[in-house]
């Protein structure tokens, strides 16, 4: 069967999969009846990576039983998870791919809003969509979305697979300016946050864009929730190949040349601004502890939460008077750089004095 151009199909699915045949057959199902629904094309790119229970042989028969363009390839030996997405997004010829995990779902609203929200994107700087996912079994719908900088994306890039949606040509302009750094960051087990980080680095005019919708639902089976080791064990190998990652990255000297100074300048940018909000706070509300600021940090930064909570309680133990001076040394070096501009320097001060 011939492959239709790039621009033909608005999303290309891809999908690892290594011995997971029913739960494979649960996605590819779902997946086929909504594209029944829409009136846009799309097509699924399925890598199989060496299975053994019979999946490249059930993916051959649901390609030729269905007339939705399935494109299947499979590894003659285990590649593991990096190679095998990779793989599957080497098959992807629609504008946008969505990397989606062999046990998870795609659930009918998400998947018709996501498409006509990608048919409608006419933001030639977005190279990355999130769709969002819940654990519950209901279709819930998320009321908020935001524009996701570059900066930002660096300094908290998403791993869960599933919500993450990329342009086409960003992702294969990526992997081959650097296809030295994307083999050595292989076996990282993330790899596809590889990926954003190195569009990032690429071009750090992109940008991402968190949808207001559900796309994909996961469920935790009961083994995963009672079995508190398993969770552990699994939190503390995802922290051993984050750390084995940036190690493989830091002991490249094209991955030195790019990483130290963007993720510097990411995490030092993200580190003013917070503290610059920080200051706007202690100056302009009556309370000297915000309960709400504290959840903000801890919600927005996750890991980094701790190094803002710290600095936040010593600013809040400063003097009104000296606090005040601080923030009108600091609003004209944030505006000088960039950080900030008079206009939303106003509308946070108006902001902070009305919640006083």
């Amino acid at each position: 069967m011939a492959r239709d151009s790039l621009e033909e199909k608005i999303l290309s699915i891809c999908i690892p999969t290594y011995n997971r045949k029913a739960s494979l057959r649960r996605l590819l199902s779902r997946i086929i009846s909504y594209s029944k629904k829409v009136p846009f094309k799309v097509e699924a790119c399925i890598s199989d990576n060496a299975s053994t229970d019979g999946t490249f042989e059930y993916l051959k028969q649901v390609r030729r039983a269905s007339k939705m363009d399935i494109w299947i390839t499979r590894n003659k030996t285990n590649l593991g998870f990096d190679g095998n997405l990779l793989n599957a997004i080497g098959l992807a010829r629609g504008r946008w791919i969505w990397l989606c995990g062999d046990d998870d779902i795609i659930l009918e609203k998400g998947f018709a809003q996501t498409l006509r929200k990608l048919d409608g994107m006419d933001d030639p700087g977005c190279f990355l969509v999130m769709v969002g996912s819940t654990f519950s079994k209901t279709d819930r719908v998320r009321v908020e979305g935001r524009v996701i900088s570059s900066k930002s994306l660096l300094a908290s890039t998403p791993t869960f697979m599933s919500e993450l949606i990329l342009r086409t040509s960003d992702v294969k302009r990526v992997l081959l300016a650097y296809r030295g750094l994307t083999a050595e960051c292989a076996g990282s087990h993330v790899i596809h946050a590889w990926l954003i980080r190195l569009i990032c680095f690429d071009s750090p005019d992109l940008h991402g864009v968190r949808l207001p919708l559900v796309g994909v639902l996961t469920r935790l089976s009961s083994d995963y929730v009672k079995d508190a080791n398993l969770q552990i064990r699994f939190m503390a190998e995802q922290l051993k190949y984050r750390v084995l990652t940036l190690l493989l990255v830091l002991s490249s000297p094209l991955g030195r040349a790019w990483y130290l100074p963007h993720a510097s300048a990411a995490i030092i940018g993200m580190y003013l601004h917070a503290t610059f909000n920080m200051v706007i706070a202690r100056s302009f509300r009556g309370i000297i502890i915000d309960r709400g600021m504290i959840r903000f940090f801890l919600g927005r930064f996750r890991l980094w939460s701790p190094f803002f909570i710290l600095p936040y309680a010593l600013i809040c133990l400063l003097p009104r008077w000296l606090s005040i001076a601080a923030y009108n040394v600091i609003v004209p070096i944030a505006i000088a750089s960039g950080l900030e501009s008079k206009e939303s320097t106003a509308n946070s001060k108006l902001r902070w004095r009305e919640k006083r």
